[in-house]
């Protein structure tokens, strides 16, 4: 792989229940020799801000309690990255093994309409995940009925279902899909994750850990304490990248879109210049080869470097320029989803980053310094940033999110000094507090 060509194409692999028997043994070899396993994890909903950020912890996590076991799981992501073989790359490149699996609960969950107009925004098939979705059953592990890929009874729907499944195997004429019992749930890639000795990276992940927890795990413990001896014991090393963008690399944002997309920046522009500025990360990733086209998204992603303009006449500028939205710039959310009349787009909230930066240096020192204004209604180029609704579509897909989360930890590793990234391990973002999470068990547990 060529260094001006690293992370343009992330290779998803798509798993569902048709393909579930194929792809289990890849997943779970991917993660058995996975050094890092990045997951991202989407919801049927998140519950409200105000019970997100309820002040007291124990409060706050009763409420997070009530939201992972009343809501469900959708989709996981899984981004495995291991260090390449010299023949693949040579030093500094990193394989990357990314899966979406498509999930369906058995049982009943609720569902928030701003949840799903937000996933529906971003691309995400409801048709499909309820059709090709892999069946499990939340909370505490219960015996495996092989008439069903349920357990209990087998409803009507499940037959019906099921029936469906029999047809597009014979269609496809593939005698390993003549019977779709699994063999395993998706509660084993819960168990392979945590028996694999990988460190586990997420982004601001205490719902998605608990929602993995109580999906495909077991029933949440009553207490946020019990809960984080029980964390500490399943997944040893823990890394959550909102945590390192805030608490060690002071970024001034942090949501995860522009973490990845800042941070592809750099890496460009270090693999353009001399290798003496520091470590190189580059990608490679080998499931292309070895999986079915058909069971493979190719999510294009090319990092964005801007040209210095050429035409600058006030009506050149102002014609291909846009406005971007503050509130999206700064979180990652804007209220207004696709309605927002300004420009979501990361690219063009980077690019405006940039030249505020490079004019405090163009103006520093001088007597005017206090006249400039921070406008942020001022227009950035739109022709040089990726297509709003295309990056819409790609991000906020757990298997993309999952790699954009890996990637980025991988990166941020390379830029930190062996101690203080042990420093920083087993913390995770707590949103409105001074201090993270801390996931070390009690002595009183």
């Amino acid at each position: 792989m060529s260094r001006k060509q690293q992370a343009v194409t992330c290779c998803v692999v798509d798993v569902h229940a048709y393909n579930w028997k194929q792809m289990y043994p890849c997943l779970a070899q991917a993660i058995s020799k996975a050094t890092y396993v990045a997951v991202d994890a989407e919801m049927s909903g998140i519950g409200s801000r105000k019970e997100l950020m309820e002040k007291e912890l124990t409060k706050r996590y009763t409420n997070m309690k009530s939201i992972a076991t009343s809501r469900s799981l959708l989709s996981l992501g899984v981004a495995c990255f291991s260090k390449a073989p010299a023949h693949r790359g040579g030093e500094g490149v990193m394989e990357a093994k990314v899966f979406n699996i498509t999930l369906l609960s058995t049982a009943s969950y609720v569902v928030e309409p701003g949840s799903l107009l937000f996933l529906s925004e971003h691309g995400f098939n409801f048709n499909k995940q309820i059709s090709h979705g892999v069946q499990y059953t939340p909370g505490k592990e219960k015996p495996v009925d092989n008439s069903n890929q349920t357990s209990g009874k087998t409803s009507k729907s499940a037959r019906k279902r099921r029936k469906l499944m029999r047809q597009q195997a014979k269609k496809e004429n593939d005698p390993q899909e003549a019977e779709l019992t699994p063999m395993y749930t998706p509660r084993e890639v819960f168990k392979l994750i945590s028996s694999s000795g990988a460190g586990l990276v997420l982004h601001n992940g205490l719902l998605d850990l608990m929602f993995l927890y109580q999906g495909l795990y077991d029933d949440l413990p009553p207490s946020l304490d019990l809960f984080v001896a029980h964390l500490t014991e399943l997944f040893p090393t823990v890394f959550d990248t909102k945590y390192l963008a805030e608490y060690h690399f002071r970024e001034s944002a942090s949501f995860l879109e522009y973490l990845f997309r800042k941070l592809q920046r750099s890496v460009e522009l270090k693999s353009n210049q001399d290798d003496t500025l520091g470590p190189r990360v580059e990608f490679s990733f080998p499931l292309q080869t070895i999986v079915a086209e058909d069971n493979i998204d190719l999510v294009s992603c090319p990092a964005k470097q801007r040209k210095p303009d050429t035409n600058n006449t006030e009506e050149a500028v102002m014609e291909d320029k846009v406005v971007v939205c503050k509130q999206f710039g700064a979180h990652g959310f804007c209220p207004h989803g696709l309605r927002c009349p300004r420009s979501h787009d990361v690219d063009a909230i980077l690019d405006l980053e940039d030249d505020k930066r490079k004019r405090k240096l163009n103006n520093k020192g001088n007597d005017d310094d206090n006249e400039e204004s921070d406008n942020d209604d001022e227009p950035v180029d739109i022709k040089k940033t990726i297509d709003l609704r295309a990056a819409r579509a790609q991000g906020h897909r757990a298997g993309f999110d999952a790699f954009m989360t890996g990637y980025s930890f991988v990166v941020m590793k390379s830029r930190m000094e062996s101690k203080t990234l042990a420093d920083t391990m087993n913390k995770v973002y707590l949103s409105g507090k001074p201090r993270p999470l801390l996931l070390v068990k009690s002595k009183y547990v």
